[in-house]
């Protein structure tokens, strides 16, 4: 499962990627990975990847979930990622790393 790949590698890999979904956001693997690092360090251990319908997924941590959609590209690879607003069971916006406090911000359940 892709959106599985991302929680659990040590380092994300460019060719998990289509290279039209990394230029279009203007994103690299390593700064996905220190998002991955920030939501780990947040929400607790990561525990899994549950399947919700069709492309929505739920990431399962030890303190939260985040919601997200991932699509795929004929070859396999994520041309689609979508990672919506965390829910957490017990810590704020305010313990989350700065950037992704950044990132968060709109999030009407973090407030």
């Amino acid at each position: 499962m892709a959106i599985e790949r991302i929680f659990k590698s040590e380092r994300i890999q460019a060719n998990w990627f289509d290279p039209r979904f990394l230029s279009l956001l203007q994103i690299s693997p390593p700064q996905i990975q220190h998002w991955v690092v920030g939501f780990k360090g947040w929400l607790g251990n990561y525990r899994g990847v549950r399947q919700v319908e069709g492309r929505e997924y739920l990431v399962l941590f030890e303190r939260g979930t985040i919601p997200g959609a991932v699509r795929l590209n004929a070859s396999g690879q994520i041309e689609r990622l979508q990672v919506r607003c965390p829910r957490t069971t017990a810590t704020s916006l305010g313990q989350a790393p700065r950037d992704l406090q950044q990132l968060l911000v709109l999030c009407p359940n973090l407030r």
